[in-house]
């Protein structure tokens, strides 16, 4: 996988990026940890592969970062580790389709930050369409249909996911001021952060199966790793 060969083909990298993040929520069930945990280990095994990553791949040391750039990039990192803890313990409250669909509205909360913070436009099309997103989003969530779903934890999962979801586009919003500076760099930052932030509460110290970490390495290497530059390539061609 190099830059050259995704850059040819960047729908194709696009496309496998997509598919690859779309099996997240079955590899962090299977793994049985707690969703603090299998955050961590994301964050440690993304952090090595992203490193290892920038570091054959010339991008380290980057000159190009300063305080004031780490700074932003940790703040990004404090929110999107939160948003993964949040995206994760939605799987358990919910089911992974409804915690996948509506924690992919990001975008349009990402529109919608831009509008109220940033005093972006938006067209009366791009309302209409946010508009008919958001109730496909009620509608898939099961809650207009909620004696379907007698479990106490599904209307506080749906929350929570939602908030992870803005968490996330907060984590774009804050990415978009680090300007040129390679998404690599920034995602092995927030990687690092995660890693500092959730070591007291990831339970490092218990026992975890040996299968479990097969798929632990899988979210931390397919999923924030390989994923991440598959969609960094296709964006840059």
């Amino acid at each position: 996988m190099t830059d050259a060969s995704t850059a040819r083909f960047p729908a194709a990298s696009l496309a496998l990026a997509m598919v690859i993040a779309g099996t997240v929520g079955a590899f962090a069930t299977e793994s049985g940890l707690h969703p603090v945990a299998v955050v961590f280990w994301r964050c440690v095994f993304g952090a090595i592969f992203l490193f290892l990553w920038c570091l054959l791949r010339g991008y380290l040391p980057d000159r190009t970062l300063s305080p004031s750039r780490l700074a932003l990039a940790a703040l990004a990192g404090v929110c999107m580790v939160l948003s993964w803890t949040a995206f994760f313990a939605g799987f358990a409250m919910t089911s992974i389709a409804t915690t996948t669909i509506i924690y992919h509205i990001q975008p349009f909360f990402v529109v919608l930050i831009g509008v109220v913070f940033l005093k972006e436009r938006i067209s009366l099309d791009q309302l209409l369409w946010m508009l008919g997103a958001f109730l496909g989003v009620v509608l898939a969530s099961g809650l207009v249909f909620a004696h379907g779903h007698d479990d106490a934890n599904w209307a506080p999962g749906i929350a929570l996911t939602l908030g992870g979801a803005m968490l996330y586009a907060v984590t774009t919003i804050l990415a978009k001021g680090l300007g040129q500076q390679r998404a690599e760099i920034t995602v092995l930052c927030q990687t690092l952060v995660g890693v500092v932030m959730l070591a007291p509460f990831a339970g490092i110290g218990q026992h975890i199966a040996p299968a479990s970490w097969g798929w632990l390495l899988g979210i931390g290497v397919l999923h924030t790793g390989i994923a991440y530059v598959l969609m960094n390539s296709a964006f840059r061609a």
